[in-house]
This record gives C-alpha cells, structure tokens and sequence, in this order.
C-alpha cells in the first residue's frame, strides 16, 4: 500500500465507528505487526489519544462556550463534532473553525440560542490572537497623501483585527464570563444587536462595542472601498457618522496597518 493511501486508511479508521477499529479491514491490518498487544486494541488506544487531543483543543480554543455550558458538556458536543470533522492542518490553534455553526444545529444546545454566536465571538478572538503581527498606521503616514488623492484612499485593516455582530448581547456576555467572582444577579440575555470591533494589545484580544454606522462603515473599508466611495454609502444611510472622529479614535487604537491610493 502506498504511504498516501496508509495515512488515509489510517485516518478514515480513526475518524470512523469504533467498530471499523474493533475489525479493521483486511488490507489496512496487514500494515501492521503482529505484536503483543492485540491491533484493535492498540489501535483504540491511537483512536483515544485523538479524541482526547481534539476535544481538549477545543476547549481551549473556545474558552466563553466553556465558562457558559462547563467543561463536559462542550467535551460531549467537541466529541460528536470532530468525527466528522477532521483537522485540515496541522496548526491545531486553527482547528474548529465550523464548531459555532455545529453548535447552532446542536440540539443539547437549543434551549440556549446566543451559544453559537458566543462560539463565534470566541473563534473570532483566537483569530486575532494568532494572526501575525504588522504595522500601525500613523497620522504622520496620512500627511504625506495629497489632499486631491483623498477620495481614492483604501484603508488597510490589521492582519488581527475582526469583527462581529449579534442578534444577542455578546458584550455582557464576554463581561459576564470574565467576572472571577461568582454573580448571583440575573443576566438578561433577551435579543439585543450588538457590534463588535476586536483588536489586539500585547498580543491579547480586545474588544470594542461599535455604533452601527462604525460597524458598517469597517465593513466597507474590509472589502477594499476607496474611501470617497465608501463614505458615499455611510453617509446615504447613516448622515449623522462623523468620519474624522471615526478616523481619530481607530488610528489611536491601532486598527489600521496601511493608507494606500491608486
């Protein structure tokens, strides 16, 4: 058997039933050595050693579904998850990035309707934590654009900088969950739209409430709009955005990497 077809059979084995593991298939068994220790045996110990390395990266890499639900109610959903949802790299800090939508159709989780949104929320912030790091834009970069290139500036945002929104209240939520004391009052999680802008300091998320516009004018700057034309569509829908306030306080957080006209 070829070393590629190998690897397969033996990731198919251990991402399958546990009984393909009890009888494995002819061709894949003869891969092995005659040991000892019984091939299924040894091969449900691989298969453990899998499942528990998974679930465990899942727990770190979605620390607020942890603090909400507790540790052996997302081990339970991370197991039924990663069966059919094999890693695709190797970097394990990237693995679970469909786990919110598994959440939304997770019927343990149905009588909770924010949790996916907060799984968002949490890939999201691991995200920003692992992207690579770049540079800020300055004002000094902005005053040696001339005044006529204005209109064709495009914004460039941080390789860590994501956003978010929300039918639910994630702020009061993340809040919530940080607290290290227990809170006996009641958080009201009725609907409640809720804007986010997520950055990094000192290579840990942060995150921000967004008025609407704020949220929807990033947006526009995401997809590359030249900012005359980008301001055009804000300020249709939103005439009130103040874009030079906008502008002051997002370079002072380091949002920006680049201003770059065409």
């Amino acid at each position: 058997m070829k070393l590629n077809k190998a690897q397969k059979s033996f990731k198919d084995h251990m991402f399958s039933k546990v009984s393909m593991v009890e009888n494995p298939e002819e061709e894949f068994s003869n891969l092995f050595n005659i040991g000892k220790i019984p091939l299924d045996a040894r091969l449900k110990i691989y298969r453990n050693h899998i499942v528990t390395t998974l679930s465990n990266v899942l727990v770190m890499n979605f620390p607020l579904v942890e603090i909400l639900t507790g540790t052996n109610f997302l081990k339970t959903a991370a197991k039924l998850y990663l069966f059919d949802n094999p890693p695709t790299e190797p970097c394990l800090d990237r693995y679970g990035n469909s786990f919110p939508e598994f959440l939304a159709n997770y019927k343990y989780a149905s009588h909770l309707p924010y949790l996916s949104d907060i799984a968002r929320l949490d890939w999201k912030m691991n995200e920003t934590r692992i992207a690579k790091d770049d540079n800020s834009l300055q004002r000094s970069d902005l005053a040696e654009i001339a005044p006529e290139a204005y209109e064709t500036i495009i914004f460039k945002l941080k390789k860590s900088v994501r956003l978010i929104s929300s039918p639910f209240p994630l702020d009061k939520i993340y809040s919530l969950c940080g607290e290290k004391e227990d809170n006996e009052d009641v958080l009201d999680i009725s609907p409640e739209k809720t804007y986010i802008l997520i950055t990094r300091y000192n290579w840990e998320p942060q995150i921000r409430n967004l008025k609407e516009s704020e949220y929807n004018f990033f947006l526009l700057l995401q997809e590359e709009k030249p900012l005359g034309i980008a301001l055009e569509e804000i300020l249709k829908n939103y005439p009130e955005f103040n874009f030079v306030d906008f502008l002051q306080n997002y370079i002072e957080l380091e949002t920006f990497s680049a201003a770059i006209t065409k």
